[in-house]
């Protein structure tokens, strides 16, 4: 098994979860077909019973898509997903090794999280988009969540934060 061609597909999956918050179940899924290269957008279809969601296609992420494409995608596969196993059988790769990679990945390189793998990126994801003042709604619908309760599972308080607010509260003292 080639190094090189782990390291090309984890690296493309890294940098796709880690830029639209992704679950792994729809990165696996990803086929050929949903990058539309020209109009720069990436179509992930649903799951969990959400929706799917259509983003711009990044240059990070269109980049590291090509290079995994051109250097590490078996070539001469009859399936249009685009992640495929490493060696034979040659066949779409299934969230559940994407996952196991990217564990191993993170003790490697000696991160530790609370939450494992790829799940912690879509975590992380969240909370980028609330430090910068997005909505739950808008976050929801980039989440491709059908629900905006579902979305606040992601949030957390920060209570530090809270105590500078001045609220202008009934009662206050």
């Amino acid at each position: 098994m080639s190094s090189k061609k782990i390291k090309n597909l984890l690296f493309a999956v890294s940098i796709i979860v880690y830029t639209y918050g992704v679950r792994l179940g729809q990165i696996s899924k990803l086929k050929l077909e949903v990058v539309d290269w020209k109009k720069n957008e990436i179509y992930f279809s649903a799951l969990k019973g959400g929706k799917g969601t259509r983003h711009p296609l990044t240059s990070n992420v269109g980049n590291a898509l090509l290079d995994y494409i051109k250097s590490a995608r078996f070539r001469n596969s009859k399936y249009n997903e685009i992640f495929l196993t490493i060696r034979a059988p040659i066949i779409p790769v299934s969230s559940h090794l994407l996952s196991y990679y990217i564990v191993l990945f993170m003790k490697k390189k000696k991160i530790f999280s609370p939450r494992k793998g790829a799940y912690c990126f879509r975590h992380a994801f969240v909370s980028r988009l609330l430090e910068s003042g997005n909505t739950f709604k808008h976050i929801a619908d980039l989440l491709g969540h059908r629900y905006i309760d579902t979305t606040f599972i992601y949030s957390k308080i920060d209570y530090n934060s809270l105590k500078e607010v001045d609220l202008d509260l009934p009662g206050k003292l």
